[in-house]
C-alpha cells in the first residue's frame, strides 16, 4: 500500500478544528485550569487526592461516584489528567501538581498546536 509520508498542508485546518473539539483535550484544559492555578496535593502515586475527585470531575463535566480509592478510579478523570501532563499542560514534582509550561498560552491562537499536543 502506498501512503503519503505526511498529510497535505491543506488538511492542517481540519485537523486542527477537530482535535480543538475533542472531549479529551477539552476536559485536560478544564482540569489543568483548575489544578495548576496553585500547587495541588497528590498522591503517592502522582494522581489527585480522593477529596478532590468530586470537585475535578464537576470541573470536566462527569459525575463522580460515591465511593473511589483515586481519581485514577474515574477513567474520564484520569485520562484528562494523564493527557494534561502529556500536553504540558500539567507539571508533576514532588507530590504536587502545578501549572505547566503550555498552560499560559492554552489554546495555541492558530490551532495547529493541538496537533502536536
Amino acid at each position: 500500500m502506498n501512503l503519503p509520508e505526511s498529510l497535505p498542508s491543506s488538511g492542517t485546518p481540519d485537523l486542527a478544528a477537530l482535535a480543538a473539539k475533542s472531549a479529551v483535550l477539552r476536559r485536560a484544559a478544564s482540569l489543568a485550569g483548575w489544578a495548576g492555578g496553585g500547587k495541588r496535593t497528590l498522591t503517592a502515586k502522582g494522581v489527585l487526592r480522593k477529596q478532590d475527585v468530586p470537585a475535578a470531575a464537576a470541573i470536566i463535566g462527569v459525575k463522580a461516584p460515591q465511593a473511589v480509592r483515586s481519581a485514577a478510579d474515574l477513567p474520564e478523570l484520569h485520562v484528562a489528567w494523564c493527557a494534561a501532563i502529556g500536553m504540558g499542560l500539567l507539571t508533576v514534582e514532588g507530590g504536587k501538581a502545578s501549572g505547566g509550561p503550555e498552560l499560559k498560552s492554552w489554546p495555541p491562537d492558530d490551532g495547529t498546536g493541538l496537533l502536536e499536543a
